[in-house]
């Protein structure tokens, strides 16, 4: 794409009608002139706003374009908030409308979200502009076609899913030139509310909510300049959604080949069949999730499936970094090693959680129990089952590129295999068949049910006895049933024609109704028992009283493959990962899983390489922690920064599941509450500050609507092991995306925060 001022520029005329053309359809656009633009160009600024270096070159370009495009323009330069105001309102009202077809209005100045700048730094709405030129306020340009183009920042983040920049400017003065105030979402939320279903209104935003928009000085933008070229060449035969699908390529094209992505907010991709509404196609999604099983139980009716409400779900993929997601995936293996070795660890475990145990209760009894299981004996020699899942968020980095962070490890709260796969399902079918040249391969395939599935089958058939049964362990308050059904009906489908018996039941109902005889074998009401899956134990509720947590320890006695045994459930404690953030501690656990033995035929990965790469690649994933023992170095330093910093933290407690986290002032409060030795039971780690996209949350009995939201990539992975060997494990074991409003802190969606959603690859 040629840069700078386009002097050969030409519209394109052939001088013909689509053959598809009609007037019902179609806006007649014949009228000469063809209608009436008006471009405002700020260039410069009399406030503390930077000029506008390049802006000239835009409004020469447009200009040209607007014009051989059979428009009469009008150019305002360097106008203040009330010239902006005044000369839209005398816009609106020139009675030149009248005869004319269509309305053009270009904007290029700084801004907010949803806010613009005057050249004297007054602000003025984006949703008012608009209104200036509906039916109500212009009636002469009633069912006639108005498109806005505003080329603005929307903020002052960078989108940069990809590496960054134009090569004639440098991030530093990019940055100089977007010292912009904190966001103000409310009159953009509203106008994505209500403006696009106002008839006959186009907006073209030159990036999305948030995010500055690129331009170089001496080039203009890139938004304007591909609009102009697209424009130029394709406007006599394309409709306008599919001119700007196409300025969406151009943008998106240039930016990677300089590193970084700015997209045009179009969701202009999206093609609805005829005659059909938004509205319907949101319909739609809810009834195939039901049809597929993408539905959880009633909160007050959580007894049986009679009735079921949808499992949340995005209506759209979310944009995810393939160099995240691949680090992600990659990573796996590594991390199952880690927390094998720390799990069968004891010497470790023990110094790691007696601090915790001084003050945690819940954490003390199952150390209790995980103590009796290490001494009771051959434990290095017993099958283990782990099925293993890594949480992880993007994190937007200073030169705007992503990296990938970790949240945590779950062992038993690892849920959500198979409603994540049938959510790929659907936003499989849903580009497919809304959305143009939808590239596919961008949806990764999830083999997360399947591996889920095999680790379980694969402990159940190393057990050996074929009438044992895999007995899944559930709580009392059990809404997340298909989930948990999805994994049953996978592991009989990938038996064929083997039957393997499985039953379900509740934690608490195991006092009086499982024994271990005394060959070891776990019995449940005289069934023998070859392997336990634990879908509860993960929170203090689920053990109501002291029989549950008897009955717990005998099923850990026991010679059943547990899934995740006691050593796993404890590995994944937060206070595993604020050790394992100490440079020298994960040096050291990762020296020692050289020892365990692994499959021949299995590629290994990371654990391939030497020690320093795995360490390097592990250490680059970790978020600094910090431990809150008021005995350590630096304590009253940390408190005093915390207190002043609140909002760049978040207050951890030990347990797996979502739902238990403090942020900003609730941190401050719950610190304040505690006494010196309760802080033990809780980690201190660093925010991470994930890119924002939009996209739709569809939920039960909630109208849908256009959201900034963020994302949390889960991995799978499965080992059955001994203490010293890897017997079998996962290769690609598959994902979780779970996507919240970028406004909620906590993120779980049992919790009601987060949805269910699939990864749309960003290409480097």
């Amino acid at each position: 794409m040629t840069d700078g001022l386009l002097s050969w520029l030409k519209v394109k005329n052939e001088g013909t009608i689509p053959a598809d053309y009609n007037t019902v359809d179609c806006y007649k656009h014949s009228s000469k002139p063809k209608g009436l633009a008006l471009i405002i160009n700020n260039c410069a600024f009399t406030c503390d706003l930077p000029n506008r270096l390049g802006s000239d070159i835009d409004c020469k370009n447009i200009y040209r374009l607007l014009t051989d495009l059979g428009y009469d323009v009008i150019k305002k330069h360097n106008l203040t908030a009330k010239g902006i105001v005044e000369t839209m309102v005398k816009f609106s009202l020139n009675k030149e409308h009248e005869r004319c077809d269509s309305a053009v209005v270009v904007i290029l100045t700084h801004g907010l979200e949803g806010e613009i700048y005057g050249s004297d730094g007054g602000l003025v709405s984006v949703q008012k502009m608009i209104q200036l030129l509906d039916a109500v306020n212009c009636p002469a340009l009633k069912n006639k076609p108005k498109l806005f183009f505003l080329q603005a920042c929307r903020g002052q983040r960078y989108d940069s899913g990809h590496d960054v920049i134009d090569s004639g400017d440098a991030i530093g003065s990019a940055n100089a030139r977007c010292k912009l105030n904190s966001l103000d979402e409310n009159d953009a939320a509203a106008l994505r509310r209500k403006v696009p279903t106002q008839a006959d209104i186009l907006i073209a935003y030159s990036t999305t909510p948030g995010f500055v928009s690129w331009r170089n000085s001496l080039r203009g933008t890139w938004f304007i300049q591909a609009v102009c070229e697209v424009f130029s060449e394709y406007a006599w035969k394309e409709e306008v959604l599919h001119l700007f699908t196409r300025v969406n390529d151009v943008v998106a094209s240039k930016m990677s080949s300089c590193g970084s992505v700015q997209m045009s907010t179009m969701f202009s991709k999206i093609k609805l069949p005829p005659g059909t509404t938004f509205d319907e196609l949101i319909d739609s999604a809810k009834d195939w999730a039901q049809i597929h099983g993408l539905c959880i139980r009633l909160p007050e009716k959580y007894e049986n499936s009679d009735e079921v409400q949808l499992a949340p779900f995005t209506l759209l993929p979310s944009p995810f970094s393939k160099s995240c997601f691949d680090t992600a995936v990659n990573l796996h293996q590594a991390m199952m090693a880690v927390y094998h070795q720390i799990a069968f660890d004891y010497d470790f475990m023990e110094d790691a959680l007696s601090p915790v145990m001084l003050s945690d209760v819940f954490v003390s009894k199952l150390f209790g129990i995980y103590r009796a299981v290490m001494k009771h004996g051959n434990m290095m020699s017993r099958l283990v089952l782990n099925i293993q899942r890594c949480d992880y968020m993007m994190q937007e980095e200073p030169n705007s590129s992503y990296s990938l962070k970790q949240v945590e490890v779950n062992h038993v709260a690892a849920s959500f295999a198979g409603l994540g796969v049938r959510c790929r399902q659907w936003h499989r079918l849903m580009l497919s068949q809304m959305v143009e040249n939808a590239k596919l391969d961008l949806l990764p395939e999830n083999h997360a049910l399947e591996t889920v599935a095999l680790g379980l089958l694969s402990a159940w058939r190393a057990y050996g006895h074929s009438e044992a049964i895999i007995l899944i362990m559930v709580e009392d308050e059990l809404r997340n049933f298909a989930d948990q059904r999805l994994v049953e009906y996978k592991i009989q489908s990938l038996a064929e024609f083997q039957h393997v018996p499985m039953r379900r039941f509740r934690l608490t109902h195991c006092p009086g109704n499982v024994a271990v005889d005394r060959r070891g074998r776990l019995m449940l009401n005289g069934v023998e028992v070859a392997v336990v899956y634990y879908r509860t134990g993960y929170l203090p509720k689920h053990f109501p009283n002291e029989d549950v947590w008897s009955a717990f320890l005998q099923i850990e006695l026991s010679e059943a493959i547990k899934c995740p045994w006691i050593g796993f459930h404890l590995a994944g404690m937060k206070r595993m990962q604020l050790l394992l953030s100490n440079s020298d501690t994960l040096r050291s656990v990762i020296d020692k899983t050289k020892l365990l033995v692994w499959p021949v035929n299995m590629k290994r990965k990371i654990l391939d390489d030497d020690d320093d790469e795995m360490y390097r690649q592990m250490k680059s994933v970790t978020v600094p922690m910090h431990d809150l023992d008021p005995s350590k170095a630096g304590a009253d330093e940390l408190m005093k920064h915390v207190d002043a910093n609140a909002d760049n933290f978040v207050l951890k407690p030990h347990l797996e599941g979502g739902g238990n986290n403090f942020y900003g002032q609730n941190l401050i409060k719950q610190l304040n509450q505690l006494c010196s030795n309760e802080r033990s039971a809780y980690v201190l780690m660093e925010r991470i500050r994930p890119p924002t996209f939009d996209n739709w949350i569809i939920r039960a009995n909630i109208p849908a609507k256009q959201t900034s939201v963020v994302s949390e990539l889960g991995t799978f992975g499965y080992s059955l092991a001994t203490g010293q060997q890897i017997i079998s494990c996962s290769r690609d074991g598959g994902f979780l995306l779970r996507t919240k409003p970028s406004k909620e802190d906590e993120g779980g969606v049992m919790v009601g925060a987060a949805a269910l959603d699939t990864p749309h690859l960003l290409l480097p």
